[in-house]
């Protein structure tokens, strides 16, 4: 429960102030360990931050 929580605060923070566009990533998505969307927000993070 507190993962998700805290994912949840980390993608609302990536959103609002890095302006970061998530399109189709649920915070469950990734506690659940789905690679393909946890791969895909670590490259749009990379892609940001470079």
């Amino acid at each position: 429960f507190h993962a998700l929580q805290n994912i949840e605060q980390c993608l609302k923070c990536l959103e609002q102030h890095h302006n970061i566009r998530l399109v189709n990533i649920r915070p469950e998505e990734l506690v659940n360990g789905n690679p393909k969307l946890t791969l895909g927000l670590i490259w749009r993070i990379i892609l940001h931050f470079q």
